[in-house]
């Protein structure tokens, strides 16, 4: 029984009520959802707050300090560069000018990418035959889940991005609508795509594998197949002219050939064989899911059973949309677990949808049964999360971070203490937040020693690295453990600094010939 059907039933039982009676009781009965996701809106503010993800991720902070220097007039690409398309920055630049340059804009950003997720989910889950009932499981299993430190859920990476604009062209195209979608819809739709592609272009298979579900089962029945086709083509040609536009930005800034090779060359050398990396599991090289996902993901193959029964449209379409997830979080070829993020989305609402199944039962045991199918799966995903939970509380952060980043709050401490407020340093290591934490601008337009790798740019990259470095003169070398050691072109210019170094999590360098060389060689100790 759905949640419309209850507030009819109430209302239709109080025929001896007052109308200001049945009005306050209709009023309320709608309101409760609202309030509830207010409270499921509250608890996640409240709990990335308490617990807030430290030491925050690379990636992270890495898309920071790009934004920030966005905002002091560097080019992207050319004077700071990183591979993925420019949105992730953008967003970052306009996160820095309401809330500032500190980790805690960072966490407010999460905050606020989280709740748009949840949203989404709502109304996803809405679609289903549960109606409001399956939205708020939705909702609510995103509240119990999405902060899990396994997946590094608390750094606003592209991937809550990504599922913020997927989940809510999804939400609309899984919404009954016999009539189809008018012309206003479908470039919406398109424009959600497109600007998901826009933080990773992995959302095309998203694009491509709903679109598919959408023509081949289309609203309204097979007589609308070829409407359907009609939506797809649009959808896809808002697409193709917003990267059109995208190039087109680029080509009139004199930065089409570093926009092409970064986005198209390097990218495609980054990820590899893309069948190779799509069959991953079967060699062993990665997980399908993360262990902690396995009750959600038993629930989504019951779901798809259910759903195909009552509306194989919406099966077809939730069947797309997890299929497309795996392409997604495949196709970069690494397997990085906050690429696992993106399961989240198809797998509650597949979730959402199996409870709200039953809940709409007109018989009251498979009701109660529902209700307590979906406690028992919340309770087992924070169950899941209670250890990380007590660790991140305790400050105690080896279960889930490297020892560098761990260190990274001390040793950027450090770096202040020995570098004059003009100086800057030079990071050895896939760890920017020294630079964040310090507050210090990067003297190259590298952040990962990584990205200097052999591949498509890595010629120019290190070109850039060369006359970058011989014009800031970096006072510091600060060179990563378990990373390889600096080129002799970057290692010849710096001597180890006598001091008590943990070579666990960073070595200190200092230039020769520079003031911290000067002061140490000259000090009566030496």
């Amino acid at each position: 029984m759905s949640y419309n059907a209850v507030l009819e039933m109430k209302l239709s039982s109080g025929q001896t009520k007052t109308v200001g009676q049945l009005t306050k009781l209709k009023i309320g009965l709608a309101a409760l959802p609202i309030i509830l996701l207010l409270v499921f809106a509250a608890v996640l503010t409240v709990d990335r707050l308490i617990v807030p993800q430290m030491p925050l991720g690379p990636d992270a902070t890495a898309y920071a300090i790009i934004g920030h220097g966005l905002l002091n007039g560097q080019s992207l690409y050319t004077d700071i560069w990183d591979h993925k398309p420019p949105v992730i920055y953008i967003v970052y630049a306009a996160a820095e000018i309401f809330l500032g340059y500190s980790p805690q804009t960072i966490v407010l950003l999460n905050i606020f990418v989280s709740l748009i997720v949840m949203s989404g989910l709502f109304y996803a889950g809405k679609a289903g035959r549960g109606g409001i009932v399956s939205g708020l499981w939705a909702a609510g299993l995103w509240v119990v889940v999405s902060g899990t430190f396994e997946i590094e859920g608390r750094d606003p990476n592209t991937e809550v991005f990504i599922n913020a604009c997927v989940i809510w062209a999804f939400a609309l195209l899984a919404k009954n609508r016999k009539e189809g979608f008018a012309a206003k819809h479908l470039i919406f739709l398109g424009l959600l795509f497109t600007l998901g592609s826009f933080f990773k272009p992995v959302v095309v298979a998203y694009a491509v594998f709903l679109m598919c579900a959408h023509v081949a089962f289309p609203p309204g029945g097979a007589a609308n197949r070829k409407k359907a086709l009609t939506d797809a083509l649009i959808i896809g040609a808002v697409g193709a002219a917003g990267w059109i536009l995208m190039f087109g930005y680029f080509a009139a800034t004199n930065r089409f050939e570093i926009f092409y090779k970064t986005i198209v060359a390097y990218n495609s050398y980054y990820s590899g064989n893309i069948l190779i990396n799509i069959i991953a599991p079967l060699q062993g090289r990665s997980e399908l899911f993360l262990d902690f996902m396995n009750p959600l993901a038993g629930c989504v193959i019951i779901g798809l059973i259910f759903t195909f029964i009552d509306n194989r449209r919406q099966a077809a379409l939730l069947a797309a949309f997890a299929a497309s997830t795996w392409i997604a979080i495949a196709l970069p070829g690494r397997f990085y677990v906050h690429y696992f993020q993106l399961w989240l989305p198809p797998l509650i609402v597949g979730s959402s949808w199996v409870i709200g199944h039953f809940a709409a039962s007109e018989k009251i045991q498979l009701r109660l049964a529902s209700y307590a199918a979906g406690t028992v799966i919340a309770v087992i995903l924070i169950f899941n999360q209670i250890s990380p939970y007590q660790s991140a509380l305790a400050k105690d952060w080896t279960p889930f971070s490297n020892p560098p980043l761990v260190a990274g709050e001390d040793t950027a401490r450090q770096i202040n203490s020995l570098l004059t407020e003009d100086e800057t340093f030079l990071l050895w290591g896939n760890t920017p937040n020294l630079y964040f934490l310090s507050g210090r601008k990067p003297p190259t337009a590298i952040l990962f020693q990584q990205h200097l790798n052999e591949s498509p740019v890595s010629e120019r990259l290190v070109n850039q690295v060369k006359a970058d470095l011989a014009r800031e003169r970096p006072e510091l070398l600060i060179a990563e453990s378990g990373k390889p050691p600096a080129p002799v072109w970057i290692a010849q210019d710096y001597e180890p600094m006598p001091i008590p170094q943990n070579k666990n999590t960073y070595s200190f360098f200092m230039r020769r010939g520079g003031r911290l060389a000067n002061q140490f060689n000259s000090s009566p100790e030496k």
